[in-house]
């Protein structure tokens, strides 16, 4: 991942930001501040978001419903 692109990520928000893949599916886990909503929007606003999935496209194909969120159910601490 680019460096500012990581940056970005922070910026927006985020931390703790881990990606898992099982075949060719891919989860992520992100702590948002202040909520996952307003984090990714801010992300998804920025340029190098922007370029880096023109960069992974050929990577990365979306859901044909768009995006998926996975609600948290239970969290141990």
């Amino acid at each position: 991942v680019w460096p500012d692109l990581v940056a970005e990520i922070s910026n927006a928000g985020i931390s703790n930001f881990t990606g898992f893949r099982r075949g060719s599916t891919v989860y992520v886990y992100g702590e948002c501040d202040p909520d996952r909503d307003t984090a990714f929007a801010s992300l998804e606003a920025s340029d190098v978001n922007e370029r880096w999935g023109i960069w992974f496209s050929d990577v990365i194909q979306a859901s044909p419903e768009g995006r998926e969120w996975i609600d948290e159910v239970w969290h141990l601490e």
